[in-house]
């Protein structure tokens, strides 16, 4: 007959222990976070490049989860429009720092056409619905001069700037890997 104690030891056996790939996952479920809020802290402008640097020096575990965290969220950083800052800090935390370098050159390259690209489609558009959106008005009897139509409040609009920073998204993507390198 065994003991409480020996038929616990059984099952424990039994359970094993958590696999390499279950540590890991638990590991980044972890530490991923601490890398996302001082991204975010890094990105409003609250929290300088020197400070990320001195918290990911006192990472003793996980620092590699931490980093790829901040580095993902300064790349999503850039499909938002500030380019900036997240090519900055992606730099800081870069290892092979020429190649990040030269990534961050063409993005900011492609960054600075995406901008002036949206500003004239935008531009453009905005003529055209105000025009369409008058035209609508002036057929219900209601014009004059003190009526202003909010082009960036149309679905027409929204459309447009979706479609446009989608195009931007998709040019982005190729550099990823060589910005988070």
């Amino acid at each position: 007959m065994k003991s409480a104690y020996e038929l616990a030891m059984e099952k424990a056996s039994k359970l094993g222990s958590a696999s390499t790939e279950e540590r890991k996952a638990a590991q980044e479920k972890e530490l991923a976070p601490i890398g996302l809020n001082l991204a975010e802290r890094y990105l409003r402008g609250s929290y300088p490049l020197r400070d990320v640097g001195i918290t990911l020096e006192r990472q003793v575990t996980g620092r590699d989860i931490v980093v790829a965290a901040i580095k993902s969220r300064l790349v999503d950083a850039l499909a938002a429009g500030d380019y900036h800052r997240p090519l900055e800090g992606l730099v800081f935390l870069a290892q092979d720092k020429a190649r990040v370098e030269a990534a961050a050159k063409r993005v900011e390259a492609l960054c600075r056409e995406h901008q002036e690209t949206k500003r004239q489609r935008l531009e453009e558009a905005a003529e055209a619905i105000e025009q369409a959106k008058r035209r609508e008005l002036e057929a219900l009897g209601i014009s004059g001069s003190a009526i202003r139509i909010a082009a960036g409040a149309t679905e027409e609009w929204q459309r447009l700037v979706e479609e446009i920073d989608a195009s931007f998204r998709q040019a982005l993507e190729p550099l990823r890997a060589d910005l988070i390198g």
